[in-house]
């Protein structure tokens, strides 16, 4: 009952309609993020056979992906321990303005380098489906101009103009 299948490497049974295991059903299905359960559920409900069900899941819009932002800017020796300080208070600054542009898991590091100088790296997320629209969006909050005022006088731009120099992605891991 059921036949072998294989898909480069990999080799899995699969039995009528049904492949044996996570793995297996999203090699054969193509389901990504996360539709395994919701798979699982339209079948067990429906009278449609496997492949209407698969067409129904991969007809439906995914998210859009992730973009992921690396930026790198200079910060003043003597104005760190400030910067750290603004940063890890309890005023929230403009943390809530960040999640609503779609800004997700944002954080700054500090390193020295053996040039003696101190330089901050910055990752986020965007998870939205205008960024451009969604900066300008930021960029006109008056909170975030009154955030950048105080912060841009202890930072040094690596530039000829002001601001974060964006970094070219390598790796990630997901």
């Amino acid at each position: 009952m059921g036949r072998n299948c294989s898909s480069g490497s990999r080799r899995f049974r699969v039995l009528g309609d049904w492949a044996m295991g996570k793995k297996s059903i999203e090699m054969v299905a193509g389901i990504k993020n996360g539709q395994l359960k919701e798979y699982k559920a339209l079948h067990a409900e429906s009278n449609k056979g496997a492949r209407n069900l698969l067409r129904e899941i991969r007809s439906r819009k995914l998210p859009k992906k992730i973009k992921r932002v690396g930026k790198v800017i200079g910060i003043k020796e003597d104005r760190l321990e400030e910067y750290k300080s603004l940063h890890a208070g309890t005023n929230p600054g403009v943390r809530d303005l960040l999640s609503e542009v779609n800004i997700q898991k944002f954080s700054i590091y500090v390193t020295q380098f053996p040039d003696v100088k101190y330089y901050l790296f910055s990752y986020y997320e965007y998870t939205g489906e205008d960024y451009q629209a969604d900066m300008a969006k930021l960029d006109a909050e008056p909170r975030i101009k009154k955030w950048l005022e105080m912060c841009d006088a202890m930072q040094i731009s690596l530039r000829k103009e002001s601001g974060w120099k964006v970094m070219d992605p390598v790796y990630y891991n997901d």
